[in-house]
């Protein structure tokens, strides 16, 4: 059996890195951790996401930890605080980055900091800020459980943006609308034909966006492994996600790697 890992989670502020990395290390040695994964502009130092001039500025900081890691052999992660956004929390992302489109839930709600997966211009940017952070060479490089349909406050389900419905209206081969789909999948009884359809091109949007990240990601380290924070597992019941194809399609010729969102997350 193997030996366990224990692994820190720390956040990295540019504005004090080389304190803080020297803080961590220290606490590694001493209670025998053997890794730390760096959290990037998490919680409350966040501003939403981080355009790439900023990345670049905290891959600087990465590398500087990496080389003080390595030479006390504890292992370097990373671990960016969002990929499709928390929450808005009353942020505007919207003159910061015109080019994304937004998340919209089943009653038309729309978020003003949450990006819709099927963005063109949220896709163009994760895939380059991921390019950022695989060029220092991390362990693990993870994508937070933000990467998910449900719960992009103050939106509930989605994403029913109009990117989405024209998409679906293309496998139906029928105009639709929002409306028309929620509709249709909350029918109650028997179980609407689109239901089916719906959640399945919802989780094919996701696989397919981790499928980029991973080829994007081992171009530049072919080492790195890719992983996954879940939310609660009824909670993606709910969403319908298809595990094993999602996890394979991230891990790529790597071993899946995944962080439950359990324990101390659960605890009240």
């Amino acid at each position: 059996m193997a030996e366990p890992t224990y692994m820190l989670r720390r956040n990295l502020p540019l504005w004090k890195s080389e304190q803080t990395i020297d803080e961590a290390v220290k606490y590694c040695l001493k209670y025998d951790i053997d890794e730390i994964i760096w959290k990037i502009d998490a919680e409350e130092f966040s501003c939403g996401f981080p355009v790439l001039d900023k990345i670049k500025e905290y891959v600087e900081a990465l590398k500087e930890a990496k080389e003080v890691l390595e030479g006390n052999k504890i292992r370097f992660s990373i671990n960016p605080w969002l990929t499709l956004g928390h929450a808005d929390r009353g942020r505007n992302m919207r003159e910061t980055f015109p080019e994304m489109s937004f998340f919209v839930d089943w009653k038309g709600k729309t978020c003003k900091a949450c990006a819709c997966p099927l963005s063109k211009g949220w896709q163009n940017w994760i895939i380059e800020a991921y390019k950022l952070y695989a060029s220092s060479h991390p362990y693990i490089l993870w994508l937070e459980d933000d990467f998910r349909n449900f719960n992009h406050q103050p939106c509930d389900y989605g994403c029913f943006c109009d990117i989405h419905v024209k998409e679906f209206s293309k496998i139906i081969r029928h105009g639709t609308s929002r409306h028309e789909i929620v509709k249709a999948i909350l029918k109650p009884g028997h179980p609407h034909p689109w239901r089916k359809k719906w959640f399945d091109m919802l989780g094919k949007v996701m696989v397919d966006v981790v499928g980029k990240i991973e080829t994007a990601v081992h171009e530049v380290s072919a080492d790195t492994q890719l992983g996954l924070m879940c939310s609660d597992p009824d909670d993606h019941a709910i969403e319908g996600r298809n595990w094993n194809e999602l996890y394979q399609k991230l891990a790529g010729r790597h071993r899946p790697v995944s962080r439950p969102s359990m324990g101390y997350y659960g605890m009240s």
